[in-house]
């Protein structure tokens, strides 16, 4: 990014600070996601700092990003936090797409309609290990361009405002714990079931829940991480 458009860029992510600073106690008092931050962020299209300008982001380095998170965060931590953890999954979105054309417009699509992106990576049985699953992706003999899975999440951390959620499972219901996928599902094709509660003391304004995912969704979803496609049907 030219030094003029980042300068300008600045100058704008000040009216965001402004806002999430606003609203900060009662961010933290009622442990809510700052949507009014969130808002103003999407306005200004930085919610999409960190994608390439290939997929219509800003292309920020982490230099960049750093200053911005911690610009939000001088106003409100929790906008800064659920902003940067944002990012990580929207730069997952777009680098891991395997070349396939489907996965890229999705990133394409989650850049240009500004996207709030959540993961759903652990799981209430394997005790913190994110590279082992239990839930299992399963096909449908009666949508066999489709598949479904269950999973049982410690946290989805703002999932119920999420536009996308990318969760792990295994391959299949044969599968290793270890031998795992990644489904990027839209809200509409999910189902989310807050379980319990909990304080989140120092990680509010995440809106963290236990929650279980599930419905049916596109199987060419499915991939791989490290850009290796599974579960692609013919």
């Amino acid at each position: 990014m030219r030094t003029s458009e980042w300068v300008r860029s600045l100058n704008e992510l000040r009216q965001a600070v402004q806002t999430a600073a606003k609203h900060a106690a009662d961010v933290d008092r009622d442990a809510r996601i700052p949507a009014q931050a969130i808002s103003e962020l999407r306005s200004l299209k930085s919610m999409s700092a960190i994608a390439p300008k290939a997929l219509g982001g800003a292309g920020l380095g982490a230099a960049e990003m750093v200053h911005i998170a911690r610009g939000l965060a001088r106003g409100c931590a929790s906008t800064a936090l659920v902003w940067s953890m944002y990012q990580r999954q929207l730069a997952s979105r777009c680098r891991f797409s395997g070349g396939v054309a489907r996965l890229k417009e999705l990133a394409r699509t989650a850049v240009g309609e500004q996207w709030l992106i959540a993961s759903a990576t652990s799981e209430a049985s394997t005790g913190g290990n994110l590279r082992s699953s239990e839930a299992a992706v399963a096909d449908l003999p009666a949508e066999p361009d489709r598949v479904c899975l269950v999973k049982q999440a410690t946290t989805v951390s703002y999932g119920a405002e999420a536009d996308l959620i990318l969760l792990t499972a295994r391959r299949g219901a044969d599968a290793a714990p270890g031998d795992q996928v990644l489904a990027a599902v839209l809200a509409e094709q999910a189902q989310l079931s807050q379980t319990s509660e909990w304080h989140p003391m120092g990680m509010r304004g995440r809106t963290a829940r236990v929650s279980v995912s599930r419905r049916s969704f596109p199987a060419i979803s499915s991939c791989r991480p490290r850009l290796r496609i599974s579960r692609r049907k013919p």
